[in-house]
């Protein structure tokens, strides 16, 4: 008898260690769902990361209260503006920072209610020479910077197809084109453009001018799958009390960030 309780005894030592594996994995698989991975491309002062790998900014700060009143904790990451489009798209990340609506968009994710903020859309053009009046007639035959990948207004979109546009890779491009005659205007945000001006020293030399080509607002945006609208229901619910409860107003503040 004893003999026998011997040669059981690896085997329930086994069956054990199995069991007490898959708890260990059922635990971690739970964690790792109570994770949101948020995922966007530099936006300043709604987007950010530092040296250090720190993540900054409006929307950060925004996120972090909505996860922490759900209970979630969250991963920020950050890539090129493409490419963290396509991992909300296919599900592959749950919250997308920022995007404009457009009807392109809204045909691959599920936005927010409600947006959090608001980009005024301008020209700047060199202080010598400002070259924008308002009048539509007035950009003829001048050169028309805008940026790669970057959602205008509708105001801007009636017109630009009769305009000689350059397109620059970046904000930080098309003020050096700017100011290097390559255009006579660039059509960007203010938000974006003005940080990157004071970077490149060119406060003295270049500058936005009005009247503003509109405006456009921008949004927490969720995958299209069926699985994450318990996400975005949530998210929109709660969002509603920070907007009541004075919160989205005081990140605004903080962020010189412009609300909807």
């Amino acid at each position: 008898m004893l003999e026998k309780s011997l040669t059981r005894l690896p085997y329930m030592r086994l069956i054990w260690l199995r069991f007490g594996l898959s708890c260990l994995l059922l635990h971690a698989a739970a964690l790792h769902a109570q994770t949101l991975r948020v995922v966007g491309t530099t936006f300043a002062r709604i987007y950010e990361q530092n040296g250090y790998g720190e993540f900054s900014g409006m929307g950060v700060d925004l996120v972090r209260e909505l996860a922490q009143r759900l209970g979630y904790d969250v991963q920020f990451e950050l890539y090129p503006w493409p490419r963290a489009q396509q991992m909300v798209e296919l599900g592959q990340a749950d919250v997308l920072m920022g995007p404009y609506k457009t009807p392109d968009r809204v045909a691959r994710f599920t936005f927010a209610a409600t947006p959090f903020y608001r980009d005024e859309i301008l020209f700047y053009a060199r202080r010598s020479s400002p070259n924008w009046d308002g009048n539509t007639s007035s950009l003829y035959g001048k050169k028309v910077g805008v940026v790669a990948g970057w959602v205008y207004t509708p105001q801007f979109d009636a017109i630009k197809g009769n305009l000689e546009l350059t397109t620059a890779d970046q904000v930080e491009t098309g003020l050096r084109m700017l100011d290097f005659g390559r255009i006579d205007l660039l059509a960007v945000n203010q938000r974006n453009t003005q940080p990157v001006l004071i970077q490149l020293g060119l406060m003295s030399k270049l500058t936005p001018v009005q009247p503003a080509l509109g405006s456009q607002v921008g949004y927490l945006a969720f995958p299209r799958q069926p699985r994450f609208e318990a996400l975005r229901s949530d998210m929109d619910r709660v969002f509603q009390q920070l907007l009541a409860n004075g919160t989205l107003t005081r990140l605004s503040q903080k962020w010189s960030v412009a609300l909807p």
